[in-house]
C-alpha cells in the first residue's frame, strides 16, 4: 500500500476507516500515511490537501503578517 492509494480514498471523500476496510490495511497504517502526505505537501487538513491537489489552491503559502 502507498501514500498515493491513500490520497486516492482522501480525495474519493473516504474516512480513515472506510480507507482501511478498502485498502486492507489498518486505520493506523491509513493515518500513518496520511500524516506523511501532509508533511510532504505541507498541508495540516483534510480539506486542505484536497484543495492543493486539485489545483484549487495557490502554491504559495502565507508567512504571516507583514
Amino acid at each position: 500500500m502507498s501514500e498515493v492509494q491513500v490520497l486516492a480514498q482522501v480525495l474519493e471523500g473516504r474516512t480513515l476507516a472506510d480507507a482501511a476496510d478498502i485498502l486492507g490495511v489498518a486505520r493506523s497504517t491509513v493515518k500513518t500515511h496520511l500524516e506523511s502526505i501532509y508533511r510532504k505537501t505541507n498541508t495540516r487538513r483534510q480539506p486542505e490537501l484536497v484543495r492543493l491537489t486539485l489545483g484549487l489552491e495557490t502554491p504559495l503559502r502565507r508567512s504571516g503578517p507583514e
